[in-house]
């Protein structure tokens, strides 16, 4: 790949490495790095006025000039004590032996961090700014790239493409909706003049995202219809499943079957979302579907977003088709591989769940007639299009995705447009109601005291943390202190699992603790989907006020799937955020919980932005206004499919439109 990166002042080989670990290998990456927030110095704080957790914006006189400390756990830091005309407070910085004596009494500095009041008014790990800014981006940055240095490589990435910048919309949407120029967009993005100039910029962006996505989704779905599909027979796939089932349909599971049965005894393909509620029993619809492809004589793939996730569906399958399934992730060794291939392409396995592993160059199939896409939003419309494109001769396999993440329903028919959904909303009969309570932070230790008492007397628990490790920027409570404290702490088996850990130790560790091997299992948000531990029935969020609620219900439905009471407690460290995270005390109720998430949080939470890096969006991250969301997809399915040149954009920005003939 060309790149210009090595141009750049200040940009080393080592800088570079870290920029490509981002995704960025040229100056044009550079600038679709939008801020992930904003340092507003126009809004400051006083001392006086801070509460616990509130990221602050502060004017600060140095009292006495930062030097080392060690704290009682024996890790080296560095404080400093400033003041404003309201008072005193500490700034303090892990890792950072290089702010010591960096700034003299008496020097002004403005000071950004989150305020910590356990121990007396604290701003941790603040950037400090020596002249007063006025709006400051903040990026998501990795080890080796400070807030500092990627403003000015983006500076220098503007300036070099300045002339080279083109318009992106025709001039008569432009005028006609008042949006920004592009270029003007990208340039307040990165360098904000006024609150006001940023929301224009995210509408113009969003604007055109949604636009072009939207018009995707419609030429996706006349590729899709024009196709032709095996029409299945269902008849005996019902009675033949709930003969191995432990448990009896419910009346919802009922209805949405009888919708998928509907979509595949057709010659059409089927493409059905269906949304449903933590532990409202999809998969059980997904193995009817795979069910009456295999008992036709067809394959099925089935893909799924994580390793635990694909384990735990494919030990699902089993029961019903034993070795007629296969297992395919990253963590299949080479000649396993090799061996199902061959299988799968004789047709000698019917039915294949995986990981982005089924995405690879290599694995062709004899006659696939459905695809099942697990957990929707961490997988895009073209990553679909890979399975899709494996048909054989002409004929276009079935497509089912599920998607665990309740999402209001006009804001579903932006992102799912190409799709018919069902909603699954009944809970399975004996499914137990979770009681959530908000624990304050006077109240932790005692609390990890009762979480003993329950382990001992066989009970297991989650403690969920926003991160890995403390390192960060702006860090918070991470994965590896609390597993340290808890381990010191408690006298139960503790075990410790996240991303980093490779694939064997992370399937270890959560049959260890599906054995009651481990008692108290300390991870990331990695267990929020394919952990099904039924004796598990307490669920800790520490930090609970980094994650939005629509998460947290998703972390909370890991628990009260056995018979036992289940509790979830939620750990903020910000007064302020109690009330939005009374929301989840007061209701069980996804759909309810996501229409809060996307009043308090925006649109561009659901819609995903690149965190997972499947989305085709590339600009909704910004917290987009719900009210441009909706009007870009009035206008595209209005009138804009007249305009010859965005639907050539669309064909280039997505790569699931193959077929240009039909715009012929």
């Amino acid at each position: 790949m060309n790149s210009d990166l090595s141009k750049f002042k200040g940009l080393g080989e080592k800088r570079i490495k870290s920029l490509n670990s981002m995704g960025i290998y040229s100056s044009l990456d550079l600038l679709k790095l939008l801020p992930k927030s904003y340092i507003d110095f126009t809004k400051e704080n006083k001392v006086s006025e801070l509460q616990d957790g509130d990221m602050a914006a502060l004017t600060l006189t140095v009292e006495f000039s930062p030097k080392f400390a060690r704290t009682f756990a024996g890790r080296t830091m560095v404080i400093c004590k400033a003041k404003d005309d309201t008072g005193s407070i500490i700034l303090y910085w892990f890792n950072q032996p290089y702010m010591a004596g960096k700034y003299e009494e008496g020097q002004i500095i403005h000071a950004y961090g989150r305020i910590d009041t356990k121990n007396g008014k604290r701003l941790a790990s603040p950037i400090i700014f020596l002249e007063k800014p006025i709006i400051v981006p903040l990026y998501r940055i990795k080890k080796g790239i400070s807030q500092t240095l990627m403003r000015k490589i983006i500076a220098q990435a503007l300036t070099i493409n300045k002339e080279k910048f083109e318009e992106t919309l025709p001039n008569e949407i432009v005028k006609k909706y008042s949006l920004m120029s592009y270029y003007e967009a990208i340039h307040e993005l990165h360098f904000p003049t006024s609150a006001e100039k940023i929301k224009l910029a995210r509408k113009r962006l969003v604007f055109e995202d949604i636009l072009l996505f939207r018009i995707a989704q419609r030429l996706a779905r006349q590729i899709r219809m024009d196709k032709s599909a095996i029409a299945l027979d269902t008849n005996k796939v019902l009675e033949f499943m709930q003969s191995r089932l432990k448990f009896t349909l419910t009346d919802g599971q009922k209805q949405v079957i009888s919708e998928v049965k509907a979509d595949i005894e057709k010659p059409t393909p089927m493409n059905r979302l269906i949304q449903g509620d933590v532990g409202s029993g999809k998969t059980v619809i997904a193995i009817y579907a795979m069910l009456s492809a295999g008992m036709n004589g067809y394959q099925t793939a089935m893909l799924a977003p994580t390793e635990i996730l694909a384990n735990q569906h494919y030990e699902t399958l089993k029961r019903f088709v034993g070795n007629e399934s296969c297992l395919l992730t990253g963590s299949t060794k080479k000649s396993d591989k090799l061996a199902l291939y061959k299988k799968i392409a004789s047709g000698e396995i019917k039915y294949v769940v995986g990981t982005h592993a089924l995405l690879q160059e290599g694995i062709s199939f004899r006659n696939l007639a459905l695809i099942v896409c697990d957990e929707q939003q961490r997988f895009g419309v073209a990553q679909r299009a890979v399975l899709t494109s494996r048909q054989v001769e002409n004929v276009y396999p079935h497509v089912l995705v599920m998607s665990a993440t309740p999402i209001p329903r006009t804001l579903a028919l932006v992102m799912y447009g190409d799709l018919d959904v069902s909603i699954l909303k009944e809970m399975p009969y004996g499914r137990q109601k979770t009681q959530t309570f908000i624990v304050k932070s006077n109240k932790r230790i005692s609390m990890y005291e009762y979480i003993e008492e329950q382990a001992k007397s066989g009970n297991q628990a989650y403690i969920v943390c926003p991160q890995i490790d403390s390192d960060d920027e702006f860090s918070t409570i991470s994965v590896i202190d609390i597993f340290d404290e808890l381990k010191a702490m408690l006298n139960v088996p503790i075990g410790i699992l996240h991303g980093k850990m490779n694939a064997v130790s992370k399937q270890s560790t959560i049959e260890d603790f599906r054995n009651e091997k481990i008692k108290v299992l300390v991870s990331t948000s990695v267990i929020e989907v394919g952990v099904d531990i039924p004796n598990a029935n307490i669920m800790v969020i520490e930090s609970a006020n980094y994650f939005g609620l629509s998460q947290l219900h998703q972390l909370r439905g890991r628990v009260g799937r056995g018979n036992n009471k289940s509790y979830c407690f939620l750990l903020s460290s910000g007064d302020s955020e109690c009330e939005r995270l009374n929301v989840l005390s007061k209701t069980s109720d996804g759909f309810e919980i996501a229409q809060k998430d996307l009043e308090l949080r925006g649109s561009g939470e659901f819609l995903g932005g690149r965190q997972h890096g499947e989305s085709e969006l590339e600009s909704v991250a910004l917290k987009a206004d719900y009210d441009t969301i909706c009007l870009a997809k009035e206008v595209a399915d209005c009138e804009l499919l007249n305009y010859e040149k965005l639907k050539y954009k669309c064909l280039k920005k997505f790569g699931f439109l193959k077929d240009k003939n039909m715009l012929n």
